[in-house]
C-alpha cells in the first residue's frame, strides 16, 4: 500500500477521533473559594469560615462527579483562573467567566466559546448541588440526542443544569436571576420558541441554612444506613 494514502488515512482517523471527543462538553461555573464571598446567605447563620469549608467540600464533590462524566470538562472561574488546585486534570480546561454581573450573559458567553470550538452538545452546571451525580449529568447528554433542551429544575425555582444544542436556545430574556421565577420564565421563553424541554428530576441547591440542614440530615441518614 502506498505510503501517502496510509498517512492520509491516519490523519482522517485522527480527525474522526478528535471530532468524537469534541461531541460533548460540560461547563462548570464556579466561584473562586474566597472567605466571605461564597454562599453569603448561608454564611449569615453558619459563619464565614465554616461556610468556606463547606463550599470547598461542595467543589470537591462536584469535581469527583464531573470526572466520571463522558464529556470534556470546561471550568469557568468567577474571578481568576487558578493553575494548581483540585481542578487541575488533563480532562479539565480552565477559563475565566465573562466580567458581567448578569448571569445570563456569562452563561451565553461560555456556551458560545464551546460551540465555536466545535462541540455539539453542551451542558452547564454549578457547584451548589451535592445531590447531582455523574449519572444525572450523563443522562442529560443522552437526552440531548432526542431533545433540543434539557433542564434540571432546582427546588428553589431555578435550575441546577441546562443542556442545549445551540445558542438560539439560550433565551434568557426577562429572567430575574437568583429568584424563584428563573425556571418558570425560562420555560415560558422556550414555549415562545415552540420548544418543549426535557425536564429532569428536581434537586436542591444549598444556598441557606434550611437547605444546609436538610443536606446534613440527608448525609447523616445515608451514613447510618451504611453502618
Amino acid at each position: 500500500m502506498d505510503a501517502q494514502p496510509v498517512r492520509a488515512l491516519a490523519v482522517e482517523e485522527q480527525s474522526l477521533n478528535y471530532f468524537q471527543s469534541m461531541k460533548n462538553a460540560l461547563i462548570v461555573f464556579a466561584k473562586n473559594a474566597t472567605l466571605g464571598k461564597v454562599k453569603t446567605r448561608l454564611a449569615v447563620d453558619l459563619g464565614d469560615e465554616p461556610t468556606l469549608k463547606f463550599y470547598q467540600d461542595l467543589m470537591k464533590m462536584t469535581r469527583n462527579e464531573c470526572l466520571k462524566v463522558e464529556a470534556d470538562i470546561h471550568l469557568f472561574y468567577s474571578d481568576e483562573v487558578i493553575q494548581n488546585d483540585i481542578w487541575t486534570e488533563n480532562k479539565i480546561t480552565k477559563h475565566l467567566q465573562l466580567p458581567s454581573k448578569d448571569l445570563g450573559e456569562r452563561m451565553i458567553d461560555a456556551f458560545l466559546k464551546l460551540f465555536k470550538i466545535g462541540y455539539k452538545n453542551v451542558v452547564i452546571i454549578g457547584t451548589d448541588c451535592p445531590y447531582l451525580t455523574s449519572q444525572t449529568i450523563n443522562n442529560s447528554f443522552t437526552q440531548l440526542s432526542d431533545n433540543e433542551i434539557v433542564v434540571g429544575p432546582s427546588k428553589d425555582g431555578g435550575f441546577y443544569l441546562l443542556g442545549v444544542k445551540n445558542t438560539d436556545h439560550l433565551n434568557f430574556s426577562n429572567i430575574t436571576w437568583s429568584t424563584n421565577t428563573v425556571l418558570s420564565t425560562y420555560l415560558k421563553n422556550c414555549s415562545n420558541l415552540k420548544i418543549e424541554p426535557r425536564i429532569l428530576k428536581i434537586l436542591e441547591d444549598i444556598d441557606d441554612i434550611k437547605s444546609y440542614n436538610r443536606y446534613i440530615k440527608f448525609t447523616n441518614s445515608m451514613n447510618n444506613n451504611n453502618l
